[in-house]
C-alpha cells in the first residue's frame, strides 16, 4: 500500500493532505480504481469484483474524515462540480443513520447509566505490552522462558504489542471501529481550551477562535445551555456546586446536543452523522436502499466489503 501510494499525491486519508486540499478549494481531479470483493467468510471470497471510481478516497468516518467529506462536498456544490466521494472504515455502521450517536437511542434516553456497558463493548485497548505470565495449565517441562527476553518473550500475543513497554504504556488508550469512530458514544462535551493552561500556541488566539467557531457549529453547540436548563438533576448539581464554591462562577458546560423537536422529552446528541451533514447522510441511506446507486457520496465498512486493491 505505501508503494503504491507514493505514486498518486493526491490520495487522502483524512490527515493533514485532505485539509490542505480542502483550503485550495479546488476539485481533485485524480480518479482512484478500487476493487471490492464482497466476503461470504473471513477466509473464503466469492468471485465478483466491482470497479468503483471515486476523486476523494477518505480512509475513517469518524469527525476528521467526516469534516473532510462536508467541507468538499459544501465545495464541489459550490463550485457547481460533480466530486465523487468515498469513505471506508474497518468496523460495521451501528445505525441506519451513518455514524449517528448511540445515545439517540429511546432505551438510552430513559437511562443514561446503562449507557457505559455499551461504550465498553465497543472499544478496543490500544497497544498493549505482552503478557509474560506462564500459561499455568501447561505442564512446567513445555515451555521455558529467557528472563532476559532474549530468546523468548513470552506467551501472549492476541492483539498486543510486544514493543510496547510495560512501564511507559498509556492503560487508558482505547479506540473504536465503527461507522462514526469514537462520536458514536463521546461524552458531547466541547469546552474550548484554556489560553493560558491547554491551548497550543502554535497558531494564534484569532486563528484558535475562528476554528472553534466552525467546529461548534458543526457539531450544533448548545450554545445557552437551554437543552438541559429544566432539568431536575441538572439543577440540584449547579445548586450543590454554587453552595461549595461561592467564590466561583458557575457556567453550563458547552454540549453538542440539541432539543428533539418531535418529542420534548428527550434530545438529539451529535454524532458524525451531525458534522456530515443532512445532504450526505441522505444520500448514503438511500444508497444502503438501492445498493450505492448515487456515486456522488459513498461509505464502504469492512463488514460487507473488503477493499483488496487501492490502485491499479
Amino acid at each position: 500500500l505505501k508503494q503504491r501510494r507514493r505514486r498518486c499525491s493526491t490520495i487522502s486519508v483524512g490527515n493533514g493532505e485532505m485539509l490542505r486540499l480542502a483550503k485550495r478549494s479546488t476539485v481533485i481531479s485524480s480518479r482512484f480504481p478500487c476493487i471490492v470483493r464482497p466476503l461470504t467468510s473471513m477466509n473464503q471470497q466469492t468471485s465478483t469484483t466491482k470497479r468503483m471510481h471515486a476523486d476523494v478516497l477518505i480512509v475513517g468516518t469518524g469527525p476528521v474524515g467526516c469534516t473532510f467529506a462536508h467541507e468538499l462536498h459544501r465545495l464541489s456544490q459550490k463550485k457547481n462540480k460533480n466530486l465523487k466521494i468515498l469513505m471506508i472504515d474497518a468496523g460495521a455502521q451501528l445505525s441506519p443513520r451513518p455514524g449517528e450517536h448511540l445515545k439517540n437511542a429511546f432505551v438510552y434516553q430513559r437511562d443514561y447509566n446503562a449507557f457505559t456497558g455499551l461504550i465498553s463493548s465497543h472499544l478496543v485497548d490500544l497497544s498493549i505490552p505482552t503478557d509474560d505470565s506462564p500459561v499455568i495449565t501447561l505442564d512446567p517441562s513445555a515451555f521455558s522462558i529467557d528472563l532476559t527476553k532474549k530468546k523468548y518473550k513470552g506467551f501472549v500475543r492476541n492483539n498486543q504489542n510486544p514493543e510496547q513497554n510495560p512501564f511507559k504504556n498509556v492503560d487508558g488508550a482505547a479506540a473504536a471501529y465503527n461507522v462514526g469512530g469514537m462520536a458514536v458514544h463521546w461524552t458531547c462535551a466541547i469546552p474550548r481550551q484554556n489560553p493560558a493552561v491547554e491551548q497550543s500556541n502554535l497558531i494564534n488566539q484569532r486563528e484558535w477562535n475562528k476554528l472553534y467557531d466552525k467546529a461548534e457549529k458543526l457539531l450544533k453547540l448548545d450554545k445557552n445551555g437551554e437543552v438541559f436548563k429544566d432539568s431536575i438533576r441538572n439543577m440540584l448539581v449547579t445548586h450543590e456546586i454554587k453552595q461549595r464554591f461561592p467564590r466561583r462562577k458557575v457556567r453550563e458546560l458547552p454540549l453538542a446536543v440539541q432539543k428533539n423537536e418531535g418529542d420534548p422529552t428527550q434530545v438529539i446528541w451529535s454524532g458524525s452523522d451531525t458534522v456530515l451533514g443532512d445532504t450526505l447522510c441522505r444520500i448514503a441511506e438511500e444508497n444502503q436502499i438501492q445498493g450505492q446507486t448515487n456515486e456522488a457520496f459513498r461509505i464502504l465498512v469492512s463488514s460487507l466489503l473488503f477493499v483488496s486493491q487501492l490502485f491499479d
